[in-house]
């Protein structure tokens, strides 16, 4: 259901409706597994992080730390096949998820919600951007969830305007 007073974590900046974040944090509670679902509705899930990258520290991403978000990043793959969607849509993704899971998804304080999502939002922002760097490289990954991932991606428009304006100064 949209919300009359639905805000983005960007502001008026944003481009993106609230429809977009509701359809993206339905498809990320659909590809959820039931086991995880359930962890999270009964108030089990206390993790201090949503999206798991083995650098925490300096956020560099491997193709493991995608494999292991794969149900997380999938709809944001479908949803924007042809760039890295913000790191704010994101966060306003994961507030939407959290609002779906009856404010369980994280495990704090209300005003803390947006903060920590912001910073889940940009792990997001990395993964996609690091997907995106493996499609440009090879159409194919070394596993079956990236492969997947690929799959729905398209090129870039700005990195194909580029590479044709290039391509017509040459000659």
């Amino acid at each position: 259901m949209l919300s009359p007073t639905w805000k983005s974590t960007f502001g008026r900046k944003a481009t993106w409706e609230e429809a977009d974040v509701t359809t993206v944090a339905t498809s990320v509670l659909n590809e959820l597994p039931a086991d995880i679902k359930a962890l999270v509705s009964e108030g089990n899930f206390k993790s201090d992080t949503i999206i798991g990258i083995k650098d925490e520290v300096g956020w560099n991403v491997c193709e493991k730390d995608i494999r292991n978000n794969y149900v997380i990043l999938k709809p944001f793959v479908q949803w924007s096949p042809a760039s890295v969607p913000s790191a704010f849509f994101a966060a306003d993704v994961l507030i939407k998820l959290n609002s779906l899971l009856h404010n369980k998804l994280f495990a704090c304080r209300e005003e803390f919600v947006v903060p920590r999502a912001t910073k889940e939002g940009g792990k997001i922002k990395k993964l996609i951007g690091a997907l995106r760097a493996l499609y440009r490289h090879a159409r194919l990954g070394k596993c079956h969830e990236i492969t997947s991932l690929k799959s729905y991606l398209l090129p870039s428009p700005t990195r194909s305007r580029n590479r044709q304006a290039a391509e017509s100064a040459e000659e």
